[in-house]
């Protein structure tokens, strides 16, 4: 939790500045995947394989995107009843590279969709409020994503789950 407060207070005071490098997008997605599995597990949740290239260069500061890929994991795992499924894909287009995670969880409503990027926001859900949590992850990954030259974007329903996109320039 401190961390995210600390991640979040460079990044609002504009001093994350993104350490571009060449990373290879599948890797960081592999190792974030590896870190979060042991919630995963906890719930008895199926944390899929990737879907996706085995390779995907992109100009990005790997430890940012890896935080990216863990706030959203984190997020889908803890709103994920037992037994659910959480499965990731990475797709690739001549510009972008898509991360996209997909849940069988709680799924967010529309009015919570328009605000769930807000710092501090946090939905007034019973399943969401018995949850830990700052209301800064997804605010960190749309900070991130920005920072980054991409977009993130959610799609959810009620009771269905909850897929999250986020997109990314392969080169800057």
């Amino acid at each position: 939790m401190i961390e995210e407060l600390l991640g979040f207070a460079r990044l609002d005071a504009g001093k994350l500045q993104p350490n571009i490098t060449n990373a290879d997008l599948a890797q960081i997605l592999d190792r974030a995947r590896e870190e979060i599995f042991p919630l995963a597990q906890q719930k008895n949740i199926t944390l899929a394989q990737i879907e996706g290239p085995e390779t995907l260069m992109i100009q990005a500061d790997a430890e940012q995107i890896r935080r990216i890929a863990i706030n959203i994991l984190d997020n889908a795992i803890k709103y994920t009843p037992k037994n659910g499924l959480v499965s990731v894909s990475l797709k690739q287009t001549k510009e972008n590279a898509i991360i996209q995670v997909t849940d069988t969880g709680i799924g967010i409503s529309e009015n919570d969709q328009a605000h769930i990027f807000d710092k501090f926001y946090r939905t007034n859900q019973a399943d969401v409020q018995n949850e830990r949590g700052t209301g800064l992850g997804l605010a960190i990954v749309k900070g991130i994503t920005e920072a980054h030259g991409g977009t993130v974007v959610v799609n959810s329903q009620v009771g269905r789950g909850t897929l999250f996109q986020v997109t990314l320039p392969r080169n800057r």
